[in-house]
């Protein structure tokens, strides 16, 4: 490459009007420390050693501010094929010297850079998550140059972004010779999560467990990990509905619930063995010969009756969706006694305590010494308490 030169000696040409004063050779402009470093450079250079030398050349350029010295830190980078950071020395120069450099200075050096050229591209890299530390080829690219080309040489770079609580997954690029080269990190958070909105039309003071954790009221609006998960809404007074959905990682997931509301019904069976017999319960004919049906949960009073049969009464507790079941067989009436004598028997079914009544009438027909009252003096009450 055409762009080697003499160490020291960037030009030996006049030097404009306004840097006249300046040595036409960079060494003799310097004095002191900054002499000394570009001697040391010098001596590095000659060994070969170009990143030591480049490394005193820029201190030479540090304690002089003279822009010529950076022509020399340019060849150090060609040297070591980083063509790239070369071109940046030289362009850094020229913007520094400005009108100060001599003439034929500034031309050698945009000669250099146009020979230089061939062997750069551009990167222009984009990241998903902002605050993300981006590097390229190890050295951290600044945050305002992000989705601007970034020029680099020719052959495979390396792109990488970071930012905590997602994982860093390095990218190969491989850039050829004037070629704009889009790198996009998309950065995939460790554990990985998706948005979940939970809702319940026309309820009041619902909430939502998530695998049996309550997670408060709903609405309910966060991040789940992706995998299977059980949703659970409940209210007053509704029944319970849970779902299993399965999250998927960067898909939105919303879910509605309609909760029905709680019925307290249980289903109860009654068979008879005669299609007269009228079925009673709490008071109310529900059937006649049979039943079978949704009655409200709860304590009631079932009765079975018919003319010229014992009726029997029956105390039940019926449990929130339960089905009962119940075969009654009325006993003939015997005796000659009238119908309107009569005896109840009732048995609660599934554990509930034995109640019997009965009423037990006469056949007198009057009654010593009785004065006129509420109480049909003919009429004896028995296992249901004192008359009221």
């Amino acid at each position: 490459m055409a762009c080697a030169l003499v160490l020291g000696t960037p030009s030996a040409v006049r030097a404009a009007p306004q840097a006249a004063a300046k040595s036409t050779k960079v060494r003799d402009a310097l004095s002191g420390p900054a002499r000394e470093a570009f001697d040391r450079a010098s001596a590095l250079f000659a060994n070969e050693d170009f990143a030591g030398a480049r490394t005193e050349f820029e201190r030479a350029f540090e304690l002089s501010q003279d822009a010529r010295v950076l022509y020399n830190v340019a060849v150090c980078d060609k040297s070591r094929h980083r063509y790239a950071s070369a071109m940046a020395a030289l362009e850094k120069s020229l913007a520094l010297g400005g009108d100060g450099l001599p003439k034929a200075y500034a031309e050698r050096v945009r000669d250099t850079l146009a020979t230089l050229a061939p062997f750069v591209a551009t990167i222009e890299i984009h990241v998903s998550e902002p605050d993300a530390k981006v590097y390229l080829d190890d050295e951290p690219v600044p945050a305002d140059k992000l989705g601007r080309p970034l020029r680099v040489d020719v052959g495979d770079h390396t792109v990488s972004a970071k930012k905590p609580g997602y994982l860093d997954e390095p990218r190969k690029v491989r850039v050829t010779s004037g070629i704009s080269e889009k790198v996009v990190m998309s950065l995939e958070p460790q554990q990985k999560r998706a948005d979940v909105v939970v809702v319940a039309t026309k309820v009041q003071k619902a909430r939502v467990l998530v695998d049996g954790v309550d997670l408060g009221p709903l609405p309910f609006s966060g991040v789940l990990e992706v995998g299977k998960h059980a949703i659970t809404v409940r209210a007053p007074g509704h029944a319970s509905e849970t779902r299993t959905v399965d999250v998927t990682y960067g898909k939105p997931l919303r879910l509605e619930f309609d909760l029905a509301r709680e019925a307290h019904e249980a289903r109860l069976r009654v068979v008879t063995t005669n299609d007269a017999d009228t079925i009673s319960l709490d008071g109310r004919v529900i059937g006649k010969g049979g039943f079978f049906g949704a009655v409200p949960a709860g304590e009631h009073v079932l009765r079975v009756s018919r003319d010229g049969a014992k009726s029997r009464t029956v105390d039940l507790v019926l449990r929130d969706d339960e089905t009962r079941s119940l075969d009654v067989t009325l006993d003939e009436a015997k005796g000659g006694l009238p119908t309107w004598v009569w005896i109840v028997g009732g048995v609660a079914l599934a554990g509930a305590a034995t109640t019997t009544a009965a009423v037990i009438g006469t056949q007198s027909t009057s009654f010593q010494g009785s004065n006129p009252g509420t109480l049909d003096p003919r009429v004896v009450l028995a296992g249901r308490g004192a008359p009221r």
